[in-house]
């Protein structure tokens, strides 16, 4: 699963990949981190977004 975000975006990030790996290629400030979990915001926080997937790997990447 992709996440494509543009470079100026501001959210908080609640991700969960049951059986994979959580990769961010944008900055992002991690607030907890566990194995398959992830907490971040990105920008100046603001709207909340979660994503969860019981298999695949989630991925968080800018967008033009």
């Amino acid at each position: 699963m992709a996440l494509s975000v543009p470079a100026s975006a501001n959210f908080e990030l609640s991700a969960a990949a049951m059986s994979a790996d959580i990769r961010a290629d944008i900055p992002i400030v991690i607030e907890e981190q566990g194995k398959h979990s992830l907490r971040a915001h990105i920008g100046n926080g603001g709207a909340r977004i979660e994503v969860h997937t019981l298999s695949g790997q989630i991925r968080i990447a800018g967008s033009n």
